[in-house]
């Protein structure tokens, strides 16, 4: 919910002034001004790059297709990849130093992002083990281990013939 609350209240605050166009309190001028600088945030943010909503939104789908640390990596690689056509983009078609400036910054978060997926990993791990939520479906995952867990699953294991529960597995990182 967090990650699209940005873009919903982007989308409110323009409906606002959508309003107060439609009553004749802003000028023709003013509104397309207004809407060519809404439609550029938008387009912006909602491009999947770290540490951008498009992104976290991005990881939220492929999590359900992918485990969590396989989405993560993905993302973190599509980020790369959008940033490449940006440098590229703006090599090509744009001379302006706050471009240059908005992707070093960018790219700078990808690239700690880059860095601490395995963080990332051990922190999504640890909460799970921390706050085991009871009420998810079950994943029976065979010969694979706590690297090819979901987000919205509990999972049981199956390793040569033996099932271990997600917990124990879990119990058996952390505490060793």
């Amino acid at each position: 919910m967090i990650v699209i609350s940005g873009i919903v209240t982007q989308n409110i605050f323009y409906g606002l002034i959508w309003f107060l166009y439609n009553i004749n309190l802003l000028t023709t001028y003013n509104f397309n001004l207004f809407t060519n600088y809404h439609l550029a945030i938008m387009m912006f943010n909602l491009m999947p790059v770290f540490p951008l909503d498009g992104a976290k939104l991005l990881n939220l789908l492929l999590n359900k297709f992918m485990p969590f640390k396989v989405s993560h990596k993905a993302t973190i690689y599509i980020s790369y990849l959008w940033l490449f056509f940006l440098i590229i983009l703006i090599i090509k078609y744009y001379y302006n130093i706050n471009f240059y400036l908005i992707i070093i910054l960018i790219l700078t978060k990808v690239i700690s992002e880059h860095k601490s997926h395995d963080y990332i990993f051990n922190a999504f791990l640890l909460e799970r083990f921390l706050k085991p939520d009871g009420n998810k479906k079950t994943l029976v995952l065979k010969n694979k281990t706590i690297n090819n867990m979901f987000r919205n699953y509990k999972h049981l294991f199956i390793i040569n013939s033996q099932s271990f529960s997600e917990r124990y597995l879990l119990k058996i990182r952390f505490r060793g």
